[in-house]
C-alpha cells in the first residue's frame, strides 16, 4: 500500500496511529529510499513519532495538518505498544532518531553539505566540527535555537545560500516540525529532518541512556529519571492520554 501525501509517495506499508500515518519499514531500507528520492531531485521532510509528538499534534490542528506531508517515522516502545493494540504486531525496527539521524549521516554522499539549526550554542556548534570529523561532510552552517533574536527571514536565506543537502532542527517537538513544515516552500534543501535532542547526545552534552537500558526498550525511564522536573508530564499525563486515545480508536474498529 502506497501512501500518497501532498507531494510524496511512500512505498512502504503505513499504520494510522491516532490521527497519522506512520511508515512501517526498517532503517537500511528507509535511508536508501530518502536518499534515492533526493538522486531524482525529490525533497523529504522526516519527522519521528514518539507518543509526545502524536500527542502534541493532536492537540493543535496546524501541528497534525503539517505532518500529513512528512515521512513519518515510529520511534519508542509506545508507539510499539500502540501498534499491538491496533494492528497485533510491533514495528520491525524501532526508527528513533538517535540512531536514525546518525546512521543517515553516515550513509550520506561524502562532501555532501549539512546545515544545523537549533540546540545550544556550543552544542551546534561542536556537532559542526563533529560530522565533518566523523562522516566525512561538509558542515556548510548553523545557527543556535537560543537566540530570540534570530531572524528567521535572514536565517531560511542563510541555509538557502549555503546550498546545504541536509537540514537538521532541533528545536523539540512540535516547533520542529512546524519551522520545517512553514518553511520549506522557500528552501531547496533535499532533505530535512527534526531531530529532537539527536545534538546532545551525538556530543555527549547529555548521557545517552546505558546499553542495558536501550535494550529493555527503557530509555524512556533513564530519560525521566536525568530530567525529571522538564519529562515528567511527557511520561505521565501525555502517555496516559496517549493510549487513551489509542484504546479509542482500536474500539471504533
Amino acid at each position: 500500500m502506497d501512501l500518497n501525501v501532498r507531494n510524496i509517495q511512500i512505498p512502504f506499508p503505513t499504520r494510522r496511529i491516532i490521527n497519522l500515518d506512520i511508515a512501517v519499514g526498517k532503517s537500511n531500507e528507509i535511508v536508501e529510499y530518502i536518499f534515492r528520492r533526493s538522486r531524482k531531485g525529490l525533497r523529504t521532510k522526516v519527522a519521528f513519532a514518539n507518543s509526545n509528538l502524536l500527542i502534541q499534534a493532536r492537540r493543535h490542528e496546524i501541528a497534525e495538518e503539517s505532518l500529513r506531508d512528512f515521512l513519518i517515522l515510529n520511534d519508542g516502545v509506545a508507539l510499539d505498544a500502540a501498534s499491538h493494540i491496533l494492528y497485533r504486531e510491533a514495528f520491525p525496527e524501532n526508527l528513533n532518531g538517535t540512531d536514525f539521524v546518525t546512521k543517515l549521516l553516515e550513509s550520506a554522499p561524502r562532501g555532501a553539505r549539512v546545515f544545523l539549526y537549533g540546540a545550544l550554542p556550543e552544542v551546534v556548534a561542536e556537532t559542526a566540527k563533529a560530522i565533518e570529523t566523523r562522516f566525512g561532510l561538509t558542515a556548510c552552517g548553523y545557527a543556535d535555537g537560543y537566540d530570540r533574536m534570530l531572524d528567521q527571514e535572514a536565517l531560511v536565506k542563510k541555509i538557502e545560500e549555503s546550498k546545504a543537502d541536509i537540514l537538521l532542527v532541533a528545536l523539540g517537538n512540535p516547533k520542529q516540525e512546524l519551522w520545517l513544515s512553514e518553511n520549506w516552500p522557500r528552501l531547496t534543501t533535499s532533505i530535512g529532518l527534526g531531530v529532537g535532542a539527536w545534538m546532545d547526545f551525538f556530543v555527549a552534552h547529555k548521557k545517552r541512556a546505558p546499553v542495558a537500558f536501550r535494550m529493555l526498550r527503557s530509555e524512556w525511564l533513564f530519560r525521566l529519571l536525568s530530567e525529571p522536573r522538564r519529562l515528567w508530564r511527557r511520561y505521565s499525563i501525555d502517555i496516559v492520554t496517549f493510549f487513551f486515545l489509542v484504546a479509542r480508536q482500536a474500539l471504533s474498529h
